[in-house]
């Protein structure tokens, strides 16, 4: 039989153990029949939410600290109570003449023989009962005084322990709410690995674009550990399709194996941090540098950050072909170079023109618009790396934005991750900075925004792969090739590759476009690439895992051999003809 979905009812047959205490009024509202079965998560004794941590601990040590308190003084004062009404029956039968006053047996039950105890002791407990029994006349008093005393004692010590608690409950109840610490670290941790990330995007590959078998159990497996055995009966929503069908198509010629969106309108804000991190990280001035540059002359345009973002931070840098329009740095502020004669060039500043010096001045960022088309480059391990974590890093930002309730706490959130990322500074003292961080952000977007706990290194995976980006030879040619070239011309021109992906043609034609990055792989470290195409329009991010690339060079040279071939045909026959 069955009660309700956790209830069954005991076979009629199944033999009831005895219990010979119970009176008729416990009988009647006590069960006997029904018995508890887990139907669901809680069998499972890999259910994490079982797991506490630190703040939870201590809430609850309270709760039993003041579980225990309140059952002694009950248990004390239910005792009082019993006592004294054996002390007056005493009263009104002591005066009487050849009277003997005898306890009954069954006239203190457990809790009063339990609380006697608990105040004489194991060793004087029983005697004291006995001795309320055989002499009550005189034994009941003592006992009754003693219960008073204490009762006073312990009403006393509540109320200095009550303060105690209430601070405890303050300074942890917020921070207990976060069920996710416990193991959302380790999860990021792995989940931001150079490992996994290139797991997850090979993977893909191997199965046209879709996750395979192995993969689907191994995250059920994860899962389970994390919500229990039957998650996905009773916990449904935690199954979101992995990856999220695109809301736009991608270019002709590009096969996407992985597909992400991408909040494009946090994008500036993600640049501002990651250069807020680099500034005041542990790189070295040279990789500072580099990283500016890149930023400058590539990805600022990729990302579709807009040039007054840029010239917000000086890039100083060695370019000599400065070019009507650009924005450069000088002593007196940012300015925009209006023309140029030799090596004056003349500098449109906010306060009006000024000739300057081409060596006292550092090109920011060159002075297009940004454009809303797809961009596509082909990049090496480090650049889809970065591209990849540079989406999450927009994520989460969006997270901290629809967890604030205003702009200004959203405000208030990235000036707490500006301290986080300034006192882990080399001249700052490590992570001092980390609890603060977390209670902070706890305070602003409550318990739910976990997922930012880890921002500091998620940023600090971001510089790491900038600064192999910037540092590679092949990564910071990043292999822009013009398509109207032939393919060996970009292996005689592969030193000069990088200024080449600004011009428009080469977004006209992947395939050629991977041909030629690949050639200039061969070239070089044979390292795996990875075609990337970012709509920030759509808010898409499109990525096609291409190895090393040696098919592609194969297709175009049997098509270049194909057309020479046509093409010798044909002027042979021009040639019989004439």
């Amino acid at each position: 039989r069955q009660c309700t979905p956790s209830y069954r009812a005991l076979p009629r047959d199944y033999p009831l153990p005895p219990c010979s205490a119970r009176t008729t009024t416990n009988a009647s509202v006590l069960n006997n029949v029904w018995v508890s079965l887990p139907v669901g998560s809680e069998e499972s004794y890999t259910f994490r939410h079982m797991r506490r941590n630190a703040h939870e601990e201590a809430l609850f040590k309270v709760e039993d600290e003041r579980f225990e308190i309140d059952m002694v003084i009950d248990s004390n004062w239910c005792t009082i109570n019993r006592l004294g009404e054996l002390l007056n029956e005493i009263e009104l039968l002591k005066d009487l003449d050849g009277v003997t006053y005898k306890v009954p047996d069954d006239y203190f039950n457990t809790i009063h023989r339990h609380c006697i105890q608990r105040i004489y002791g194991s060793d004087y407990g029983s005697e004291i009962l006995s001795l309320i029994y055989s002499n009550p006349l005189k034994a009941t008093g003592i006992v009754y005084n003693r219960l008073k005393q204490k009762d006073e004692e312990w009403r006393t010590a509540r109320l200095l322990l009550s303060a105690q608690w209430r601070v405890t409950q303050e300074s942890n109840w917020k921070r207990s709410l976060d069920h996710r610490s416990l193991t959302y670290k380790q999860h990021d941790k792995r989940l931001t690995s150079t490992r996994s990330l290139l797991a997850e995007i090979r993977d893909f590959a191997a199965n046209g674009g879709k996750e395979s078998v192995e993969s689907k159990n191994a995250r059920r497996e994860k899962a389970k550990e994390e919500y229990g055995s039957f998650y996905d009966v009773t916990m449904p929503q935690h199954q979101p399709k992995y990856p999220p069908p695109p809301p736009i198509k991608p270019s002709a010629g590009l096969s996407v194996h992985l597909s992400l969106c991408f909040a494009r309108e946090f994008a500036v804000d993600a640049y501002k941090v990651i250069a807020f991190g680099v500034e005041r990280g542990n790189s070295s001035p040279g990789d500072k540098e580099r990283i500016h540059v890149v930023f400058k002359d590539f990805l600022g345009d990729v990302l579709g950050l807009a040039p007054s973002v840029m010239c917000s931070t000086r890039i100083p840098c060695n370019i000599s072909d400065y070019s009507v329009g650009s924005y450069v740095a000088t002593v007196y502020g940012v300015g925009e170079i209006v023309s140029i004669s030799g090596d004056i060039m003349e500098v449109k500043l906010p306060f009006g023109v000024a000739a300057i010096h081409k060596s006292n001045l550092s090109i920011l960022y060159s002075a297009r618009k940004p454009v809303n088309s797809p961009k596509a480059v082909v990049g090496t391990q480090s650049l889809y790396l970065f591209m990849r974590l540079f989406q999450l890093l927009c994520s989460r930002l969006q997270v901290a934005r629809e967890l604030s309730k205003s702009v200004k706490v959203y405000d208030a959130y990235l000036n707490t991750l500006y301290a986080l990322l300034d006192s882990n500074g080399p001249a700052a003292g490590g992570n001092n900075e980390v609890h603060k961080y977390e209670d902070r952000v706890r305070h602003l977007l409550s318990h739910k925004a976990y997922a930012l706990l880890t921002m500091d290194k998620l940023i600090h995976y971001l510089i790491k792969h900038l600064t192999t980006l910037s540092s590679s030879f092949v990564s910071n040619s990043l292999f822009p090739c013009h398509t109207s070239q032939s393919q060996s011309a970009y292996v005689q021109n592969m030193n000069s590759l990088a200024p080449l992906y600004h011009e428009e043609s080469l977004r006209n034609n992947l395939s050629r476009y991977k041909a030629a990055a690949a050639t200039v792989n061969a070239n070089n470290n044979q390292e795996n690439l990875f075609l990337i195409e970012l709509n920030a329009a759509g808010g898409c991010l499109f990525v096609e895992y291409l190895g090393s690339g040696n098919d592609y060079v194969a297709a175009v040279s049997d098509t270049e051999s194909n057309a020479g071939s046509n093409a010798d045909g044909s002027e042979q026959k021009k040639q019989r003809k004439a």
